[in-house]
Parts: structure tokens; C-alpha cells; sequence
């Protein structure tokens, strides 16, 4: 029997170019003067584990980056700016290396991918994070800094405790509603009432004050469209119907709602006009509660709510976006995978 040449060179057996059972592999003939055909090149074998591998680059990294710098805001960046500012060019950083990354001609562009959902995640995350610090954590924040002053008198003078953020009033303080004044500012109606010594009706503080020679209000609750049309008398901002309230969370003179002081204290002289009491010229004006940690605490509330929704809303966007590009098609006909770059 007489052995084939090619096979005696060792390419049979089911290898590429050899034969498959007793006929000649496709691709390649052998005997007479025929040409060999090289047999086409084969892939190289994916990894072990390709999938999860490929998907949690798409789809979690730029999540684990969209979380971290979110948290840099809320805990953070009130004490210590620069580290969200290095964490960010960080992450910028990573994103320029994964997208300029070579790869071979032909293959998907994997590593580019990756690198634009990083980067997108940091501008996302750096736009809700600031949005968010300054209508939440920065408030927060900054009673944290502030003092806080217990059995205070209407009567004190609003001079002595410019640097609280918190009040504690007398038992006998009370928020005169009837004298309360709703003015319109814009799309929003400014309220704001005098807190005085309690009596049985406006008129009796009103003399007294006048008999004791004072002539202006120390301190005010205020709010923002919690009080009715015309004089504003229908005033329900925060715990005013509460009988428990005595203190107030101090509406401070810096921060994002400082403007609100500006028309808080043009209510305040309209009041003046309208019932003979004057604003004084260090007026405090402030939230009227019953405890005023629990207020400073809603802005931290709703700061960790926000931040838990974007998380979210992010997550699914990121595992939308991920599996799109790591199951659609690639720019030259490929798919969008790890392929041999992949670790």
C-alpha cells in the first residue's frame, strides 16, 4: 500500500488541509500536479468567561465611575473641592487611554467603546453631582457650620446671633399670622410673619411693643408660596399649625437661597406699612419648625434620594447601552466584543 505524500508529512487526521474521514479536505487536492490551497486561517479561541468579561467593562465600569465621583459631591467637595476636581481628571485620564488604545486592523473597536462610556458617565456624573450639591448637600453643609442658640426671646435683638443656623425660641414665642403679608415676586408668593411674645391678639403685642419703645420686628417666619392671595393672612408655611413648633431653621445669607432674603425682607417692610412694624435692620428670618435638625435633615434626605434614583437611572442606561454595543455590529462587520484584546 502505498502512502500518500502529504499525509506522511503529518496532515491528516481531521487537522486543517488534511482529509476528513476518506475525502480530501475542502479547500485542498492532492495528487497529480494540482496545486495546494492553504487552508483558511481560524480565530483565535475566545477566552474563558468572554462575555461577563466584555459586559462588565461596558456596563460597570462607567457605573462604578458615575458612583464614585456622585459620592465625592455629596460628602466631600463642601471641605475639599480639589478631590473631585483629581478624581475627575482621573477618570478623563482613563477614558483619553482606553479610547487612543491601538488595535489590530479589522478588529471591533472595543476599547474605544469603553472608553466613551467612561467619559460619559464622568460629564453625567459631574453635572447631576453639582446640581445636586448645590440644591441639597451644600445646604446641609452648611448648617453643620452654624450655631445654634436655645431659649431665645423674640425680643433679643437679631444682632446677637447672626452666625446661628438654628433657633430655639422661648415657650412664649408665637408667630402672628394675622399680621402675616404674602407678596409677589415673579411666579412666587414671598410670605412672611412676625414672631413675637405670645398675647391674645395682635393689637396687645403691637402696644406693647410700642410702650417698651421698640418699634421692629427681630425675627420672622418666611416661606415661599404658603400663604393666600391679597394680604397673605392664610399662612401655612412649615409647621406654623403645629402648637409644638417653637424653633426655626435660619434662612442663611449665602448659598442658593440667598436671593430669597432680598424679597423676604421687601415683604417684611410691606408688612411694616400695612400694621405699623418695621423690620429690624439685622432681621433674621427663618423656617418655622418644630425641630429644626429634622429640617436641616430633609435637604440630606432628599440629596441621598436623588443621588439613589440617578444610580439607577443610570445603571439601566448603562446596561442598555452596554449590550448594544457588545451585541450589535462593529464598524467593519464585526461585533463589538473583547475579541484577542481582552485579558
Amino acid at each position: 500500500m502505498t502512502m500518500d505524500p502529504q499525509a506522511a508529512a503529518g496532515y491528516g487526521g481531521g487537522f486543517p488541509g488534511g482529509r476528513y474521514g476518506g475525502s480530501p479536505a475542502p479547500g485542498y487536492s492532492y495528487g497529480g500536479n494540482e496545486a495546494f490551497m492553504a487552508p483558511p486561517l481560524m480565530a483565535p479561541p475566545r477566552p474563558v468567561n468572554f462575555h461577563t468579561r466584555s459586559l462588565g467593562l461596558l456596563v460597570m465600569l462607567p457605573v462604578l465611575v458615575f458612583v464614585a465621583i456622585s459620592l465625592c459631591y455629596c460628602w466631600v467637595y463642601h471641605e475639599k473641592p480639589a478631590v473631585i476636581w483629581s478624581v475627575t481628571a482621573f477618570c478623563l485620564c482613563l477614558s483619553m487611554l482606553f479610547m487612543v488604545a491601538r488595535q489590530k486592523n479589522g478588529a471591533p473597536r472595543f476599547w474605544f467603546n469603553v472608553g466613551f462610556l467612561v467619559l460619559l458617565a464622568t460629564v453625567a456624573a459631574n453635572v447631576g453631582g453639582q446640581w445636586n450639591f448645590h440644591r441639597h448637600f451644600f445646604m446641609y453643609w452648611a448648617y453643620e457650620g452654624q450655631r445654634e442658640y436655645s431659649n431665645v426671646s423674640p425680643k433679643e435683638p437679631a444682632l446677637s446671633h447672626l452666625d446661628g443656623g438654628k433657633l430655639i425660641f422661648t415657650d412664649d414665642a408665637r408667630v402672628d399670622v394675622a399680621a402675616s403679608v404674602g407678596l409677589l415676586e415673579g411666579e412666587d408668593r414671598v410670605c412672611v410673619a412676625p414672631i413675637v411674645v405670645a398675647s391674645s391678639d395682635s393689637s396687645s403685642w403691637r402696644a406693647a411693643y410700642t410702650a417698651a419703645g421698640r418699634s421692629s420686628i427681630e425675627y420672622w417666619a418666611a416661606g415661599v408660596n404658603c400663604c393666600g392671595d391679597g394680604d397673605g393672612r392664610t399662612f401655612t408655611c412649615d409647621d406654623i399649625r403645629n402648637k409644638q413648633a417653637h424653633a426655626g431653621l435660619v434662612f442663611l445669607d449665602y448659598g442658593p437661597r440667598r436671593k430669597l432674603l432680598e424679597t423676604f425682607v421687601k415683604a417684611a417692610k410691606e408688612a411694616g406699612t400695612t400694621h405699623g412694624m418695621e423690620p429690624a435692620q439685622d432681621a433674621m428670618f427663618v423656617m418655622w419648625v418644630v425641630d429644626p435638625d429634622d429640617a436641616q435633615h430633609w435637604y440630606w434626605h432628599a440629596g441621598t434620594s436623588f443621588l439613589a434614583g440617578g444610580t439607577i437611572v443610570y445603571l439601566a442606561f448603562s446596561i442598555v447601552i452596554g449590550v448594544m454595543m457588545h451585541f450589535g455590529p462593529a464598524d467593519r462587520g464585526g461585533k463589538q466584543k473583547l475579541g484577542s484584546r481582552i485579558l
